[in-house]
């Protein structure tokens, strides 16, 4: 089995394709267009045009209005095409009635993702012209596709509008050549994180719409396409594959994406102008896929860059698992006492000592005095505290009532509404807001200032696709669901700056799109995760398929750790206590307590006259101070996973390296068997030819492995190894 790569994939390259690469180019310099950008190479012959470098080309057919994409000399994928919807009629480029290259728009680039080159068709329509623009840059194994439309007689306007299509003549298809067809996978990437949304790897005849980003690939060999936008300030993109047994049926990645899964009952908007430009969308080739997904990131960080965060790794508790919507000041003060009594002492913080204590929903049951003293009670301790806020939603039922800081206006006024005027309807029991309306920017300016004059330090948002949410917005240069979600979150940052708050504020996303993502310090990776083995499972579902949103987010959140029991929920096992720590150290640098401390407070003067059971407490003392679990957190980084061919599972194997050691997180998902795993560590990246010395953190045993790991799990069990 192929081993993970080391190194960078994809940047170096054999020197047979190099040579075959390069006498295509030569062969097509006699005449034509010729640019060149280092490696990178546009160069046109007659009605062939070929745009590339020494990794990849891109062939398109002027004659035929089609397009192949290349890599190492070979088609990965063929009969590409770029279509647009206008006023009801599909344009597509292989029905223009003439083609050209448009020179001055065929140049070297540079910019954001690197030196390149440009080369832009335009196909020409009676009404309309169609121009497709394709970038290679000198050293990456991906290209840049747009596509734009101009009206020859005014503005044009579109909702739905690809760069890359392909829709194969009946009862044929095309396999995406990336080496042996050996458990061909199609990942379904979702929207957002809300409903218990799971994360899928499918086989071709399963495959469906993905969201922003996804990739084909071999998941025994690990060859991968990967394809995704770039752009998330206007469109909401989908990536549509439908497929059988033997390959690909139909392919489409468009902008204009507005279903169930982006939680829409509207269509989506319509953008309008002279040029109306799609997603700029990313397609790459590369010998792992999972360097490709981590890649892609990275080229979205490159363009739009994440919110930094300097400080330290996030060590806490928040009320939401604890007390729900019971939450009071004396619950909320227990847990920030017996965590700075009773954890902080046993190394539980981070490396800068922070710990924060946070409020959830249900924070307004206490009054605005109570309020300010908890915060001054976790302050005076040297701790941090936290709040909670849902900024695009309304909980009430009531048009008429006014509007928190709103000048005289009543949620009526301020909801989102369809073409006709009426009200959305509710998700999740709330009706959504419309960012764009100057009362709902009034209410964000009140709310947060309170947030801020009170002296929170960190505050999670909740629900946030409601502001993502196509519909009539107040603002009518808006016309897009995702236009409005980036003015209202442009305009949240700014009123949590550290220049507007005085001090730096953690901003963590629960339930939200993924994308865009640089208004977050922290995002979920997932929904709500409890306190029992499939809730656990779920989460790393996520992390199987999501791992590489770490380049987009400074962390990435697996919710709450509850050890014990819930608020209304059911009584967690060890196995399944011991789990949700391990699982919440594989996302890295976020680590929240959730359990009920109100009986903590006289843990230390008589521990056997609790009223209830200890549990809570003796699972945390032991679980939450593990020296190697906070240094794993402490490190800030995300495991990755070694196996993508779950479907709507989840690995079971993870693996992170940092110089000569390596950590190896494994589960067993079965409450009732129990398990044997051989982990193939040259599978998981390591060098399979040296012997480790490897520590179980848990056990403390010491043993030795080459070549592969033993682990023996109980049912439930879950480890994490050291190997150096």
């Amino acid at each position: 089995m192929k081993k993970r790569r080391k190194t960078a994939i994809g940047l170096s390259v054999g020197v047979l394709a190099a040579v075959i690469v390069l006498a295509a180019v030569f062969a097509f310099l006699t005449r034509g267009i010729n640019v060149k950008s280092g490696q990178a190479n546009v160069v046109l012959k007659e009605d062939k045009l070929l745009i590339g470098n020494d990794v990849l080309s891109i062939n398109y057919d002027i004659s035929k209005g089609t397009y192949d994409f290349n890599y190492r000399g070979k088609q990965i994928i063929g009969y590409l095409e770029a279509s647009v919807v206008v006023d009801g009629r599909t344009y597509i480029t292989g029905a223009a009635k003439k083609r050209s290259v448009v020179k001055e728009k065929t140049k070297a680039v540079e910019d954001a993702f690197g030196n390149g080159v440009t080369v832009a068709v335009d196909n020409d329509f009676d009404d309309v012209h169609i121009l497709q623009y394709f970038t290679v840059y000198e050293d990456k194994p991906y290209a840049i596709l747009q596509t734009e439309v101009e009206g020859k007689k005014g503005d044009v306007s579109t909702n739905h509008i690809s760069p890359a299509t392909f829709k194969m003549p009946e009862g044929a298809c095309q396999n995406i050549d990336i080496g042996k067809a050996e458990d061909m996978r199609v990942l379904f990437v979702p929207f957002d994180n809300d409903k218990w949304v799971r994360y899928e790897s499918n086989t071709y005849s399963m495959a469906h719409k993905s969201y922003e980003v996804t990739a084909v690939y071999n998941a025994v060999e690990r060859q991968g396409l990967v394809i995704g936008s770039v752009d998330h300030d206007t469109w909401k993109t989908a990536i549509d594959i439908q497929g059988e047994k033997e390959g690909i049926t139909y392919l489409e990645v468009y902008g204009g994406a507005a279903d169930d899964q982006t939680r829409d009952t509207q269509p989506h908007g319509f953008v309008s102008g002279r040029t109306v430009k799609s997603p700029r969308i990313f397609m790459g080739m590369f010998e792992d896929y999972c360097k490709g997904l981590e890649e892609y990131g990275k080229a979205n960080a490159a363009l739009v860059k994440p919110l930094e965060w300097s400080e330290g790794a996030i060590f806490g508790w928040n009320s939401w698992y604890a007390a729900s919507n019971h939450i009071d000041a004396d619950t909320f003060l227990n847990a920030a006492d017996f965590i700075k009594q009773k954890l902080q002492p046993e190394g539980f913080g981070s490396d800068d000592g922070a710990v924060y204590i946070n409020f959830d929903s249900f924070w307004d049951n206490l009054s605005e005095r109570e309020l300010i003293d908890a915060v001054e009670h976790v302050h005076a301790q040297g701790q941090k505290a936290g709040i909670y806020w849902t900024p695009f939603v309304y909980w009430g039922n009531d048009p008429l009532w006014p509007v928190e800081g709103g000048e005289g206006a009543t949620y009526g006024e301020i909801l989102l509404k369809d073409k006709d005027g009426n009200t959305l309807p509710a998700i999740a029991g709330g009706l959504p807001i419309d960012p764009t309306h100057p009362a709902q920017i009034k209410r964000m300016e009140y709310q947060l200032g309170k947030f801020v004059e009170w002296g929170f330090d960190y505050i999670k948002l909740d629900f946030l696709t409601h502001g993502a949410l196509e519909g009539e917005h107040y603002d009518k240069s808006i016309t897009t669901g995702i236009q409005a979600y980036n003015y209202g979150m442009q305009k949240l940052n700014e009123l949590l700056s550290e220049e507007k708050a005085g001090r730096p504020i953690f901003i963590s996303e629960s339930i939200a799109p993924l994308f865009p993502y640089q208004y977050a310090h922290a995002r979920r990776i997932s929904c709500d995760v409890f306190n029992e083995l499939k809730d656990s499972e779920y989460m790393l579902n996520a992390m199987t398929y999501g791992w590489w949103q770490k380049e987009l987010y400074p962390f990435l959140d697996g919710d709450m750790m509850c050890l014990h029991k819930r608020d209304g929920g059911v009584f967690a096992k060890y196995e399944e206590a011991l789990m949700r720590v391990n699982s919440n150290a594989v996302t890295g640098g976020l680590f929240l307590s959730g359990d009920n401390f109100n009986y903590a407070a006289a843990y230390k003067a008589a521990p056997e006259n609790l009223p209830g059971t200890p549990e809570a407490v003796e699972r945390s003392l032991e679980l939450l101070t593990n020296k190697y679990i906070v240094d794993i957190i402490n490190n800030k980084k995300a495991f990755l996973p070694v196996e993508g061919n779950k479907r709507n599972g989840a690995s079971d194997i993870f693996v992170l390296q940092e110089g000569d050691r390596a950590y190896i997180a494994v589960f067993n998902y079965s409450i009732d068997k129990s398990k044997t795993m051989d982990v193939d560590l040259g599978r998981a990246g390591l060098d399979a030819k040296r012997e480790y010395e490897v520590l179980d953190i848990w056990s403390g045993s010491k043993t030795k492995a080459s070549g592969s790991l033993n682990a023996e799990l109980a049912p439930g069990g879950s480890t994490i190894f050291i190997l150096q």
